[in-house]
């Protein structure tokens, strides 16, 4: 039998490139039972190129390419094309997304990239097998991902000289602007240490904004200068996304505060759905609980029902001021933490009794709930535990 000539030069290149100098590569993202995909980092003369991706898997002498809509079997012809992008220094590409491939032993994966199918098949590095399905007891057993108590207090502060003296469980604390060495010190105390970006904006004052491509970047956010809203399909912005949760690993986060994640509902300039934001949402929580941490939905009050499962806590802004609390009980019934933060003027006053009636709600409906400055500078904090 003549073997699919994708194959063939499959082989060939593992001969050849068995270890390889070349600058281009090819590897593994993250591998869950029914979500793979790959980081593409090429040669400094492709970023910014435009390229095509090419899909591929191999499961009992059948090889499959995936058209961008669907894997069909490979009867001969041009390859068809999964994608075409603009490269980044760190391409991240979804291979497999929703589909359980945990129980196809042998099943291989490959992943390439290039102008063309001739530029693919014989450039260094532009072709690699990722992933090859095993046996269950074959896979890794990951680190259990830390679940916060319904009833574990917090603390959340963004700005200023970050305060270590509040007796609150956990953490929220900025990724960037807090050091590994103050979230040692918090975590040496007996504190849970969740770090906080935007996943759905950019910053221009963030370390890594340069990263952003133009075409990542949408319309201001009302009310925040230096912020735009972002693609959430661009593979770039994953990318982005993956370095800094890897930054939250490295930094000793227990979980991350991924914010922005409502962008559907927002005036973002791309013509978002709310199945890209579930995708997105789903993607930020499936690559926190590869690294080990635990993930919060910030908001996006609409769809807690179908994310509940997927997140370990919750992070609300005004549930209570906009009447959507009751929404949460997706997260509360299963024994997970809504951390809710407030900001009207009126609570801090109790102005007729309003912060009495908050607490008093909040406690009825089992959140977690203080009232806050609105630059969560750490000026005050007060607490209805």
């Amino acid at each position: 039998m003549v073997m699919p000539r994708l194959i063939v030069s499959l082989i060939v290149i593992s001969v050849l490139f068995v270890t390889p100098t070349h600058a281009a590569s090819i590897a593994l993202g993250q591998a869950t039972a029914d979500r793979v995909t790959a980081i593409i980092e090429p040669d400094a003369a492709d970023v910014n190129a435009s390229a095509n991706i090419w899909l591929g898997a191999v499961y009992a002498t059948t090889l499959y390419l995936n058209d961008g809509a669907s894997w069909v079997p490979y009867t001969g012809g041009p390859f068809p094309i999964a994608r075409s992008v603009t490269l980044s220094a760190s391409q991240s590409v979804t291979v497999v997304d929703h589909i359980d491939i945990s129980g196809l032993e042998g099943l291989q994966l490959y992943v390439g990239y290039g102008v063309d199918e001739q530029d693919m098949l014989t450039s260094p590095g532009k072709l690699a097998k990722i992933y090859t399905v095993t046996t269950p007891e074959e896979v890794p057993v990951m680190n259990a991902v830390w679940q916060p108590n319904l009833l574990d207090s917090f603390h959340l502060q963004l700005r200023g000289v970050l305060t270590t003296n509040v007796a609150a469980t956990i953490y929220d604390i900025d990724l960037f602007d807090t050091s590994a060495a103050q979230i040692a010190q918090l975590k040496q105390q007996g504190h849970k240490i969740v770090c906080y970006f935007s996943a759905g904006s950019s910053e221009n004052w963030r370390p890594d904004f340069a990263s952003f491509l133009a075409t990542d970047m949408g319309n201001p956010l009302q009310g925040w200068p230096g912020e735009n809203w972002l693609d959430i399909r661009s593979d770039n912005v994953r990318s982005i996304m993956r370095t800094r949760m890897n930054l939250a690993l490295d930094k000793g986060c227990d979980g991350i505060d991924p914010d922005n994640v409502d962008g559907y509902t927002n005036p973002t300039g791309f013509p978002l759905t709310a199945q890209d934001q579930l995708d997105y949402n789903r993607f930020l929580s499936s690559e926190a609980h590869s690294r080990g941490l635990a993930a919060g939905l910030k908001n996006d009050v609409g769809q807690l029902s179908d994310l509940a499962a997927t997140f370990e806590f919750a992070v609300n802004e005004q549930c209570h001021e906009s009447a959507e609390c009751a929404d949460y009980q997706a997260f509360t019934s299963l024994g997970k933490p809504v951390l809710n933060v407030e900001y009207q003027s009126r609570y801090v006053s109790n102005t007729d009794g309003a912060y009495d009636e908050l607490c008093d709600s909040a406690r009825a409906e089992n959140l977690r709930t203080l009232v806050l400055p609105l630059l969560l500078d750490g000026s005050f904090r007060l607490s209805c535990d």
